[in-house]
């Protein structure tokens, strides 16, 4: 979460291949973070006939986020905590989890398998330069590594927030396949 700093907290809310919302705020607390995701969580619950409660709800917990998680999970919400930083499932192939979901977005991009014609235009094209710019490198096991997200900010001028947010949206995949997300940058 983002709070009071230059980034900006971002949520994504995609139902299947399809993402609904992609926006950023700036200036929120992490409990407004906590009451957008909530106000998120019921408004999709009637589109998508589920409880509201039942949605995945998934969080980048790293640092200011993990308020943001804990109030959420104790309110009785189905969260995720995404820590980024933390191993990936193909650790043959990526040396961590951001860099396995970088590359798995840009398989579903390839691949056609993301929509985003619900999303406006302005956050599309934001969006693209976001995914197109974190260089990587390959590791000593020979795995690929994304740079870390302070690289990509000194180089671009900000954080990749929206390109986070998409991406933590397919870290939690669940049955009902619906998924909201809240990314967070604690810098600043």
């Amino acid at each position: 979460v983002a709070r009071f700093g230059s980034d900006f907290s971002s949520f994504c809310v995609r139902h299947g291949n399809r993402v609904y919302e992609l926006f950023e705020v700036n200036g929120l607390s992490t409990v407004e973070v906590a009451a957008r995701v909530v106000q998120l969580t019921l408004k999709y619950s009637e589109i998508f006939e589920v409880p509201h409660k039942t949605i995945d709800v998934a969080i980048d917990a790293i640092g200011i986020g993990a308020g943001v998680y804990d109030s959420l999970l104790d309110a009785g919400y189905n969260c995720h905590e995404i820590n980024v930083s933390e191993r990936a499932m193909n650790q043959e192939a990526y040396a961590n989890q951001r860099t396995e979901l970088w590359f798995e977005v840009h398989k579903l991009f390839r691949d056609k398998n993301i929509n985003l014609a619900r999303v406006n235009i302005h956050t599309r094209n934001e969006l693209a330069k976001q995914l197109l710019s974190p260089l990587y490198k390959y590791d000593r096991y020979a795995r690929r590594q994304i740079e870390s997200k302070d690289d990509t900010k000194k180089r671009i001028g900000r954080s990749p927030d929206l390109a986070d947010a998409l991406m933590l949206c397919y870290a939690a995949n669940s049955a009902i396949n619906t998924g909201i997300t809240t990314s967070t940058d604690d810098e600043d």
